[in-house]
């Protein structure tokens, strides 16, 4: 008997993120009889994203409720919650099963758990205040759905959100996101005197710490370190003020700063870089570009918080800095201009490393383990 599954889907498909997507589709679909259905919620859809999923795909209007539409005006569309509720019930009636990616998909969810539907929550937030914890945990237990993390840092910060004895609603195991591994690693040859090439990568938002980078360098500037950076990742969604603010900020450096969009390819990024920075004000949920770069040789360096203290071994796969300090920061990245070395021996101790832990056959197991 074939078994309807509908995959509730709020992000476009083009981050990283969005792309473990496709490979927990393949997870449900293996070794069963079922049809995939993807309801998508961006009016544009990553082509290649769309091409790549093994089922149909079909644009609904639901009730998402992402952190900077809480902080806005469209906070408003929260007060016809009960509409959106009633359309995604409308949708679930003929559905066996719901596979919902992320917490953000409010109506979606409260319909499952109206509907008293079998299935899974993904969860990949960390939320920030009280408003958004409550919220959230409230919302997944109110789904009735089995709750898999992506890391322990989301787990503990869900189940610490409704007090001291946490809700067996929100147990659930911890899959950590993987990718596939690259077939080479292209060698990383610092030549002396040559600028410390650094990368960061990341959507273009004030929590991700693309300041705390510009002012790392400006204390790069005062010690003699040369350098030579890309920070990669704006889109159509960035705020053009911040982007501005960034700009201004890097126009007082001495070293290369360059500001690059959001690119589907990153290997030659990957190859031009010797180290990468993560440098996250707030708790990375997870932090894919840390499995990215070590995947490629790269060491990086990560704010001490959230999933990046999972997935960095601090002195022997990169460094742990203080969040939002950019003499930390500084420091680290100084240490590994004046001894490449380190960092060469970093980025190949994380390219020996990550594949068993973060590969994407490691996360196709870990997720049907969890599934079960």
């Amino acid at each position: 008997m074939t078994t309807t599954i509908a995959i509730m889907h709020p992000g476009d498909g083009s981050w990283g993120s969005d792309k473990v997507l496709l490979q927990t589709a393949e997870v449900l679909a293996e070794g069963r009889d079922v049809e995939l259905h993807l309801w998508v919620q961006e009016p544009a859809i990553d082509p290649a994203f769309a091409a790549a999923f093994p089922g149909t795909m079909t644009r609904v209007r639901t009730l998402v409720a992402r952190r900077r539409e809480l902080k806005s005006w469209r906070v408003w569309r929260l007060v016809f919650w009960p509409v959106f509720v009633l359309l995604d019930l409308w949708r679930m009636r003929n559905v066996d099963e719901v596979f919902i990616n992320t917490c953000v998909p409010l109506s979606a969810l409260l319909a499952a758990g109206i509907g008293r539907k079998r299935g899974w929550v993904h969860v990949h937030e960390i939320p920030h205040g009280r408003f958004e914890q409550q919220l959230f945990s409230r919302v997944v237990i109110a789904s009735g759905l089995s709750p898999i993390y992506i890391s322990e840092a989301t787990r503990r910060a869900f189940q610490s959100a409704v007090g001291r004895r946490p809700s067996p609603a929100l147990d659930g195991p911890i899959v950590h996101n993987g990718l596939p591994v690259p077939d080479a690693a292209p060698p990383i040859q610092p030549d002396a005197g040559e600028p410390l090439r650094i990368l960061c990568v990341g959507r273009f938002a004030p929590w991700k710490g693309q300041a705390v980078l510009l002012q790392a360098l400006a204390e790069l500037d005062r010690r003699a370190v040369a350098y030579a950076v890309r920070i990669v990742g704006y889109d159509e969604n960035a705020d053009p003020a911040f982007i501005k603010t960034l700009r201004d900020q890097a126009v007082a450096l001495a070293g290369s700063v360059e500001f690059l969009p959001y690119q589907d390819s990153v290997e030659s990024l990957y190859a031009w870089t010797h180290v990468v920075v993560v440098p996250s004000l707030q708790p990375e949920p997870f932090g894919l570009a840390a499995i990215e770069a070590g995947m490629r040789s790269r060491a990086v360096i990560g704010s001490a918080h959230g999933g990046l203290v999972e997935i960095i071994d601090d002195g022997r796969t990169g460094r742990l800095v203080a969040p939002n300090d950019p003499t930390a920061l500084a420091d680290a990245l100084e240490t590994y201009a004046s001894h490449p070395d380190e960092m060469v021996k970093a980025g190949e101790q994380a390219r020996e490393t990550y594949p068993e832990r973060f590969g994407a056959d490691a996360f196709a197991r870990r997720m049907g383990e969890a599934l079960q």
